[in-house]
């Protein structure tokens, strides 16, 4: 009875639907009914029409013929998919990389099937039968610069202002997740919980996957209660897998054919190089060692989310830094992503600072002063491992600070410890060679873990690292620096 109530409604639905963008069930008797699919069983599928839902038994169904659509941005990006969802509000495509949420502002025109229609309105699908030019991404370096000033704007609580910077960086790279799970902590914190959603959620959608930092972050509290946060975090497991997956694909689109890919699903890395694969080998095997060796003397916590290990050639590279020289790589927090031209001094110094990251994401903490970020990297960038244990060798950062103490250029610690990543950088070579030569110091007297974790133990009453020194040593910090001077 129930079948013979279906295939008459089915008759209906033939004889009358108008429905131009449809997905299209043929049934064994041959007929076929189009509509939309909601809901799909390994008894039933569901078909949602204009005259009523039909539920339709598997057993009578010969093929289904999903209808997918092509979503053109406003800012030249396309997303293909099958639309689950149409508000007035958003449209949501369903894609091989999830899910993705996207404001009917933001859409250009939709094409289905050969067909148009405008994001807001379907009266205007033959308007615009091309995508807008797709606009130029920023360089790396306007990038990283961005994401300083607005994380700065972010840590002083300019939220306004930190909006509207990490606003312009999406304009230009709509796919940076960290530019979109900042933004969401600026709306969070801000009061705009709609919105700090829809962020967050667009930063897993473009593979942001630290939900370990997400959880802990006291910027996202005001929207643990918003069921589009919960169900997120339910689905935390499939959408980190889904994330290494979606940064290998971008690595392959980024860097093409002649690269050799690879993932180490166990200590998290993904590996680009256009290097043999007896290079690769090499590469993975002194990082494996390195790392492995840091996680027992000093990094307690090990990365949750895959880094990206990229060796690119020489013009892949130049392109990548533009056109700058004096640069053998560097390590983008924010991507997780490091780049280098090879192995040697300059990959131990980035992937210093890649474990470093994933360590205090592991702590909770959002960022360490540069001092002891670049302290750690520079303290390691010249070592062997001597019976397991990193172990610095002296470089010639060495005479830079015994020739900024004979000059009068050192930079004393009360002082250095609070330098921001742009004061640092102003005088950056005596700077880099005090901070090594800081963290060489306490690796020789054997308190350099000993003031790590001081240092992470005292972390919301002092993030300079001064009250971690005095602590350590039971005197006052310039004491201290007294001693390191001699």
């Amino acid at each position: 009875m129930r079948r013979l109530l279906v295939l008459t409604m089915f008759a209906a639905f033939l004889t009358f639907a108008t429905a131009v963008f449809a997905d299209t069930i043929t049934t064994k008797e041959g007929k076929e009914l189009k509509g939309k699919i909601i809901e799909q069983t390994d008894e039933y599928v569901r078909l949602r029409t204009g005259y009523g839902d039909l539920t339709i038994p598997r057993s009578d169904i010969e093929s289904i013929k999903i209808s997918t659509s092509i979503v053109h941005m406003k800012n030249g990006d396309t997303w293909e998919g099958v639309i689950v969802e149409e508000t007035g509000e958003k449209v949501v495509l369903r894609t091989k990389y999830g899910e993705l949420r996207i404001p009917r502002s933001d859409i250009a025109r939709i094409e289905r099937d050969g067909e148009t229609a405008s994001g807001g309105d379907a009266t205007a699908k033959a308007e615009k039968k091309t995508a807008k030019p797709p606009v130029n991404p920023r360089s790396p370096q306007e990038l990283r610069q961005l994401h300083r000033q607005a994380i700065e704007l972010l840590q002083n609580r300019r939220l306004e202002e930190a909006i509207a910077v990490y606003k312009d960086i999406l304009s230009t790279n709509p796919d940076d997740s960290i530019a979109w799970y900042n933004l969401a902590c600026a709306y969070s914190l801000n009061g705009d919980l709609k919105e700090a959603v829809e962020a967050l959620t667009k930063s897993v959608e473009n593979g942001y996957t630290d939900f370990d930092h997400m959880e802990r972050d006291s910027d996202l509290d005001n929207i643990r209660g918003e069921s589009g946060y919960r169900r997120l975090l339910a689905r935390k497991d499939e959408l980190m897998k889904r994330g290494a997956q979606k940064t290998l694909e971008k690595l392959k689109k980024q860097y093409g054919e002649g690269y050799i890919y690879e993932i180490d699903e166990e200590r998290k890395l993904i590996y680009a190089t256009n290097q043999s694969q007896a290079c690769l080998d090499e590469m993975k095997s002194f990082l494996n060692e390195y790392a492995d060796a840091q996680w027992r003397t000093l990094f307690k916590n090990k990365p949750t989310n895959y880094i990206s290990i990229i060796c690119p050639s020489d013009a892949d590279f130049n392109k990548i830094v533009g056109g700058r020289r004096g640069i053998g790589g560097f390590y983008n927090p924010g991507r997780r992503e490091l780049v280098c031209k090879g192995i040697g001094m300059t990959l131990r110094h980035e992937f210093t600072h890649a474990l470093h990251f994933a360590d205090l994401a592991g702590r909770g903490h959002r960022m360490h002063p540069i001092w002891i970020t670049e302290g750690f990297a520079t303290c390691f960038e010249e070592s062997v491992l001597v019976d397991g244990v990193p172990t610095p060798l002296p470089n010639p950062r060495l005479n830079r600070v015994r020739y900024a103490l004979a000059t009068g250029r050192y930079v004393p610690w009360k002082k250095l410890f609070k330098f921001s990543h742009r004061h640092f950088m102003a005088s950056a070579g005596i700077n880099y060679a005090e901070v090594r030569y800081i963290m060489v110091w306490l690796w020789e007297i054997g308190k350099l873990r000993d003031f790590y974790e001081t240092f992470c133990d005292n972390f919301k009453e002092d993030k300079t690292g001064v009250l971690a020194m005095e602590k350590l040593f039971g005197k006052p910090v310039e004491e201290v620096e007294e001693d390191f001077k001699k």
